[in-house]
């Protein structure tokens, strides 16, 4: 019986301890390294699918934005850029929402004639007065386009009055999954939508939730996309 007893607890304390180390291997620097090694080398590769994966497998990560991940996002074309956002949305299970959204999209809702509509255009180089929102809310309907569910406004402020709305560029210097969420509107639906009024220095833009939801939320946008005017 003593025996018996001294071999469970050798038994259980060698499970244990394996256990411990199994868990410790899981936390190691050196795994770190060697998912940071995978995202050094992501530029360099040929294939460009390979690289959107690898990106995707980064996203939502704190190498999600590293300068490694960043040089082989710019190494895409505008629509392999757009494909790292919805392969992260369709990953994180929104890939019907973000189709439906599209599918249900309809025209702007009516406003004062000082008001119009525009898609700003992509530029992978901004230039100019760069701002990023500076306010939020969820638009009531009467400034975004209905039937693609709730949608956010993001307000933006510059210097001086928005007279030429056509000229104003949308990107994200910071957050590739911002910026991949931008070129798929850019590509999908001609931008992002804004009101302006040409005797306010102020535009907003609207954006849908499940966007919003897989960038990481209203903030995440907030503080990264960012809206330039010459």
């Amino acid at each position: 019986m003593l025996r018996l007893k001294l071999f469970v607890a050798l038994t259980l304390g060698l499970v244990l301890l394996l256990a411990s180390a199994g868990h410790m291997l899981a936390d190691s620097p050196q795994l770190q390294s060697a998912s940071a090694g995978e995202a050094g080398t992501c530029a360099k590769l040929a294939n460009p699918d390979r690289k959107i994966s690898i990106i995707v497998e980064f996203a939502r990560t704190s190498l999600q934005d590293s300068k490694e991940i960043r040089q082989c996002y710019d190494t895409l074309t505008n629509e392999q850029k757009a494909q790292v956002f919805v392969r992260v949305a369709k990953k994180m299970g929104f890939g019907a929402n973000l189709a439906e959204e599209m599918r249900g999209a309809s025209a702007q809702g009516p406003q004062p004639l000082m008001y119009g509509s525009l898609s700003i255009p992509y530029a992978a180089v901004g230039s100019g007065e760069q701002r990023t929102a500076y306010t939020y809310w969820v638009d009531d309907g009467s400034r975004c386009p209905t039937g693609r569910g709730t949608e956010y406004n993001f307000a933006y402020s510059f210097s001086s009055n928005v007279t030429n709305p056509s000229s104003l560029r949308a990107n994200s210097p910071w957050n590739v999954l911002v910026d991949g969420a931008i070129l798929y509107y850019t590509l999908t639906d001609g931008g992002l939508k804004a009101w302006y009024d040409t005797n306010s220095p102020v535009i907003t833009t609207c954006v849908g939730d499940t966007a919003i939801s897989t960038v990481g939320g209203v903030g995440v946008w907030k503080d990264n996309a960012a809206v330039y005017k010459p």
